[in-house]
């Protein structure tokens, strides 16, 4: 809730406003852990599974933290997208397991390096065209 809510908000929390946000976000992820094992099939590979499961997060969340720490030109409005893009290419991993590119079969592997690719370029030319690379962020601050 720190990452995500705060900069949004633009103000501190109160802690029982910070609490309930962390039920509700707890809540959140419960109900979509659940609703998520429902739908998917027990048949489909593990690795696979895996590959798609870690994608969501991993895909936007890779470019984010190792731009996000060790470059200068990074905003909010790329980190957001590399987020978002990382999280639909995953799904749509997962909602298509059968997909191909051109002749090629795609598998776990490659769609999760394709997510990341995706996801590191939309966090480089988002946060340039938002102004990310006009002044740069002094990381010795």
């Amino acid at each position: 809730m720190q990452d995500v809510l705060l900069p949004l908000r633009n103000r501190q929390l109160k802690p029982p406003e910070q609490i309930a946000w962390l039920r509700w976000s707890i809540t959140f992820v419960a109900v979509f852990i659940f609703l998520f094992s429902l739908f998917y099939s027990e048949t489909s590979m593990i690795k696979m599974f895996q590959a798609m499961t870690g994608t969501i997060w991993l895909a936007g969340a890779g470019s984010v933290m190792i731009f996000g720490l060790y470059c200068r030109f990074g905003t909010a409005a790329g980190a957001y997208c590399a987020m978002i893009a990382g999280a639909v290419l995953g799904g749509a991993g997962l909602m298509f397991p059968n997909a191909q590119l051109g002749s090629i079969p795609l598998n776990g592997q490659n769609v999760m390096m394709i997510a990341s690719v995706i996801s590191i370029a939309l966090y480089v030319g988002v946060s340039y065209a938002t102004g990310g690379g006009r002044q740069p962020y002094n990381l010795e601050k």
